[in-house]
């Protein structure tokens, strides 16, 4: 998680939110990985349904699984790449 830190850092005070899925997690220990990662943003524990729908929509197969979504919910990637090579591609989202 440390590049995804640095791009938050990077990006902190735009118009940008981080959301973070639980993807076949159980609670229990989405819980504690949260607490000891200490990530901000957005945090969801997926059901199944919910999974079945991520890994048709975004082709998730493992994890990390990176995708990005511009503010208007359209899906721009669906694979992007990891975040210390996906900087410049927000900063032009950011400006549209």
């Amino acid at each position: 998680m440390p590049n995804a830190a640095e791009l938050k850092n990077k990006l902190k005070g735009k118009e940008i939110v981080f959301l973070y899925f639980a993807y076949k997690d159980k609670e229990k220990a989405w819980l504690k990985a949260r607490e000891q990662m200490n990530v901000e943003g957005e945090h969801y524990l997926l059901n199944e349904t919910m999974t079945k729908e991520a890994e048709a929509l975004f082709g998730v197969n493992s994890i990390p699984h990176y995708a990005i979504i511009d503010k208007n919910g359209s899906i721009v990637n669906k694979r992007a790449d990891r975040p210390d090579n996906v900087y410049n591609q927000l900063l032009i989202l950011l400006q549209k």
